[in-house]
């Protein structure tokens, strides 16, 4: 395998067409790889088939729906990529462990009926601890942490993700101060098993490196 090869535009592909129904071959061809030496790549990073990856982010994304909106179970279900309410229950409790409908008994969020129009806080956290900022658009420069939220790189010099993303930070001469570093969490640990959860850490780029890229 060649270790240059970039999985990333493997996960834009998945990730942003998740509803949809993808060929093995369609995916594969972003690598250059044959479907065969594509299933050995992607599962040697990804520690799962692609058909398991696809449909364990499908879940995911239902589970989500179910814990923070009030939609129909059918209409998540069917958003998700499933034909019917009967396979995405069977589905879902094989990766969840549980019903759709217990699974949203259990996590059901607390709606203070006094103002519904406004997002509320958990309990013991203040809205005085944050800061609401809007901030324009940007491109980012970005690599992916699998694995626990717990060993998150974040500022960590050591880690892996810090040291390539210093490398490539220094080795293109940026000033600093100039760029925003930025962490993105892509999942629920509620819902996804720790080992799997990722975490996108990066810097941000001006136009011109872009139009460089």
């Amino acid at each position: 395998m060649n270790p240059k090869t970039n999985i990333y535009p493997v996960w834009k592909k998945i990730e942003t067409q998740l509803e949809k129904e993808l060929g093995l071959n369609q995916i594969a061809f972003l690598t250059g790889y044959s479907d065969w030496h594509f299933h050995r790549f992607f599962k040697s990073i990804q520690k799962e088939n692609v058909k398991s990856y696809i449909k364990r982010l499908r879940i995911e994304k239902a589970a989500y729906e179910l814990k923070i909106t009030n939609f129909p179970i059918l209409e998540i279900a069917i958003e998700s990529g499933f034909s019917s309410n009967e396979a995405f229950t069977k589905a879902f409790k094989r990766v969840i462990g549980v019903t759709p409908s217990n699974f949203r008994k259990k996590h059901k969020k607390k709606i203070n009926s006094k103002s519904n129009d406004k997002m509320t806080y958990p309990q013991g956290i203040s809205p005085h601890n944050f800061i609401k900022r809007n901030i324009s658009s940007f491109t980012l420069i970005f690599t992916r942490h699998i694995g626990s939220y717990e060993s998150l790189p974040g500022p960590l010099p050591k880690s892996k993700e810090m040291v390539s993303l210093l490398s490539l930070y220094k080795s293109w001469k940026l000033e600093n101060g100039s760029h925003k570093w930025i962490g993105i969490s892509q999942d629920d640990p509620d819902i996804t098993p720790k080992e799997k959860l990722r975490f996108d850490l990066g810097f941000t780029i001006g136009k011109s490196l872009y139009l460089f890229l």
